[in-house]
């Protein structure tokens, strides 16, 4: 395009022919800049600095430095070793139970027995690993009872010494009753001392055969998923190293160990992008609701903060439109409607004054998506309820000292502080939506 001048003079033409005939006041002979006009004023450098967020972004969606590790399980093996790639709870920690394998199939060991000891059957990768942690894998079960407690589990930033095992547990239990669960519970260290972070129940929370389960941790967020779909939801920052791994729990009477495991399982320190199949409308809204979570950094998700961004100077464009309040802001800020001077210069200056405002709208979300983050804020209601606090705390306030005492004009006031209020309430949205 940049070498085909001849592209652009149509496109020029047109966009000037139908900027005049859409806001020319013909009382004052006068042409008002319209959002258009604005944005294509602004110079290149701003514009390559309004990419600055991109270059953010962007990193956090790379797997290209990924460490990854998948095993469908082809040996026999007592206590999984794979080469010296897993370490196993009874093995190093004593305490617990180990994992056993035999060709496409890992289970637990143990007998059964009423707990505590809770000495799950647990095994975690050896090597280090990045703080986001991804773990993933299919469900095989061969008979699941409710006279039993058949738990399979995966496990993240989880580190096993002699008789201490931290980290966390996503737990899936093997039924599809109203008795079935998924659990995110944190391991303390010795056994039996865990702590639940969210541990709801019924039909929908069980697995079997078939099923794949996921869990990650981006920054001090956990997720757990059955067959791609979010089901379970946490936030802790106790531990924020260890290796990703697997486990199992069986307690009763009925069935054994070896009656459920996993056929096959992958970890990495990234996200991957997932195939998503035979997906409800319900289900692919809460993947769009979801997917930016993974480009978390600092407990922000920078997808949604862009977007709130964006959204916020679309409400800009908006409200100073002439369809809105251009006409009375300019009348309050004494600008005359028929000096043709005063609003060529507001033109011309405007590309800039907008890109300034964009980082102005990033920062602002930015700040809100910390807070959201630092209050556990996952409702829009409640994304609204804080967004309008901030807005009438620390924006509304400070304005009108600024009016009072500079002596500004109470009819732009109101109007400026309309819009942030607008636009902090839509930014808290799609924050809080979107965590």
């Amino acid at each position: 395009m940049r070498g085909s001048p001849a592209l652009w003079r149509p496109l020029r033409t047109a966009g000037l022919r139908n900027r005049a005939r859409s806001t020319r006041n013909e009382a004052t002979g006068c042409t008002m800049p319209t959002a258009w006009e604005l944005i294509t004023e602004i110079p290149v450098d701003m514009k390559r600095l309004l990419l600055l967020p991109v270059l953010f972004v962007l990193p956090a969606a790379s797997y290209a430095q990924a460490r990854t590790y998948t095993t469908t399980f082809p040996s026999s093996e007592n206590s999984v070793s794979e080469g010296g790639n897993w370490i196993n709870g009874r093995t190093t920690g004593f305490d617990w139970s180990n994992v056993r394998t035999i060709p496409g199939f890992a289970f637990g060991t143990q007998t059964g027995a009423t707990a505590p000891p809770y000495n799950d059957s647990t095994a975690v990768l050896t090597g280090s690993w990045g703080a986001t942690q991804f773990a993933q894998a299919t469900v095989r079960a061969v008979s699941c009872t409710d006279s039993s407690y058949e738990e399979v589990e995966l496990l993240l930033h989880t580190t096993i010494t002699a008789h201490s095992i931290t980290g966390y547990e996503f737990n899936f239990r093997c039924s599809q009753s109203a008795q079935a669960y998924a659990q995110i519970v944190r391991w303390n260290g010795p056994v039996n001392d865990f702590t639940y972070l969210a541990r709801p129940n019924g039909p929908q929370y069980g697995v079997k055969n078939g099923d794949v389960v996921t869990a990650t941790i981006v920054g001090n967020v956990l997720h757990s998923y059955i067959n791609g779909v979010l089901v379970v939801e946490a936030t802790d920052s106790t531990y924020t190293t260890g290796s990703p791994g697997l486990a199992f729990f069986f307690q009763g009477s009925a069935g054994s160990a070896s009656d459920f495991g996993f056929s096959s399982f992958t970890a990495s320190d990234s996200i991957p992008p997932q195939p998503r199949k035979n997906l409800t409308a319900i289900q692919r809204l809460q993947f769009i609701r979801t997917w930016g979570r993974h480009m978390t950094i600092m407990g922000i998700n920078w997808a949604a903060v862009v977007v709130a961004a964006i959204a916020w100077m679309v409400v800009g464009l908006l409200w100073y439109s002439p369809f809105l309040f251009a006409r009375p802001w300019m009348l309050a800020m004494g600008f005359a409607l028929d000096d043709k001077a005063a609003i060529e210069a507001l033109r011309k200056a405007g590309g800039r004054l907008y890109g300034i405002a964009f980082l102005a709208s990033l920062l602002s979300a930015a700040v809100l998506a910390k807070l959201f983050s630092a209050t556990a804020t996952f409702s829009v209601l409640r994304g609204l309820e804080i967004a309008f606090a901030v807005w009438l705390g620390f924006v509304a306030t400070l304005q009108l000292t600024g009016v009072l005492f500079g002596r500004g004009n109470l009819r732009a006031f109101v109007i400026d502080t309309g819009y942030q209020l607008v636009g902090y309430l839509v930014a808290g949205a799609i924050l809080a939506a979107w965590r």
